[in-house]
């Protein structure tokens, strides 16, 4: 088996990247950044249209590559919602020229979609529930879907809540708060800007293994993956820091966001084969967070 990961300097991208290498897999990834070692590594610029050929020249050379695997994109509403155009180029552009280029290869195309395509209706959201997004943000992730679900591609999309990563990523949700943190003679400090919008953070590792189901079941469609666990942003920072005794003094400030937002946006899933997942505790999926 013989896996191609698209964004693989991403925080999804390169935890999925790892994990399958821990797997034995081989596993090659494709990037806008440049990263070395070369070997298994390209750089592609998947929102401009010569990327088509690229790949193709990528694949045509790599016939063992079965698995794709999309984690390209724009991941902020708030910076999609100041920025449409470059959201557009990003999560749209990037899908249309990745279709067209993988459509005359025998190859199952994953793309990693969000769960900001629903939110008009009233939560929980399964898979059978309207795209109803309420920010530009969501609106290009179903742009996306639609374009994947025109094409002729064996296809699956998977719809991701907060994700939770082990691997260093400057990205990195705790990583950037390491970046903010202030330190002075009399203590540490945060200060955080947030809303109160309910999250459900989850465990890279239950992507890889639904991944890895999909993989081995040949399966296709859409799947909603989440955790049953909600939580405010300050309360999942303040957990973190008592989890691992960091002293840091945390203070709130409360802002309206750019990108309009769901306080309780939960989603679930009505397979069988995501719900019989186990769900990590939060303060097991915290533990594993790299703070060194």
């Amino acid at each position: 088996m013989s896996v191609l990961i698209l964004g693989h300097t991403g925080v999804l991208g390169s935890n999925l990247l790892e994990l399958f290498k821990n797997q034995g897999t081989e596993v090659f990834g494709i990037s806008r950044s440049e990263v070395y070692p070369k070997s298994n590594y390209e750089t592609i610029d998947f929102s401009q249209e010569k990327s088509i050929a690229k790949l193709q020249n990528f694949l045509a050379n790599h016939k063992q590559v079965k698995y794709i695997i999309n984690c390209v994109g724009e991941p902020s509403p708030d910076r999609s919602q100041l920025d449409q155009e470059r959201a557009y180029k990003l999560n749209v552009l990037t899908v249309y020229y990745i279709s067209k280029a993988i459509n005359l290869f025998d190859a199952l195309f994953i793309h990693m979609s969000s769960m900001y395509v629903f939110g008009h209706s009233l939560p929980p959201y399964n898979e059978d529930s309207p795209l109803l997004p309420v920010n530009y943000y969501g609106v290009t992730k179903v742009l996306a879907e639609n374009i994947i679900e025109r094409s002729d591609l064996r296809s699956c999309c998977i719809r991701l809540p907060m994700i939770i990563g082990f691997k260093d990523n400057k990205n990195d949700f705790f990583q950037k708060l390491k970046s903010k943190i202030t330190h002075t003679q009399t203590g540490s400090s945060l200060e955080i800007t947030t809303g109160d919008e309910i999250k459900y953070p989850t465990s890279v590792k239950k992507v890889f293994e639904v991944l890895l189901y999909i993989i081995q079941n040949g399966v296709s469609g859409y799947y909603n993956l989440s955790s049953s666990y909600g939580i405010t942003t300050i309360d999942l920072i303040n957990s973190f820091f008592k989890l691992k005794e960091i002293k840091v003094v945390v203070e709130q400030k409360k802002i309206i966001p750019k990108a309009k937002r769901i306080k309780n946006l939960q989603i679930e899933s009505k397979y069988d084969f995501i719900n019989n997942i186990h769900h990590q505790k939060i303060e097991t999926l915290l533990s594993k967070v790299n703070w060194n």
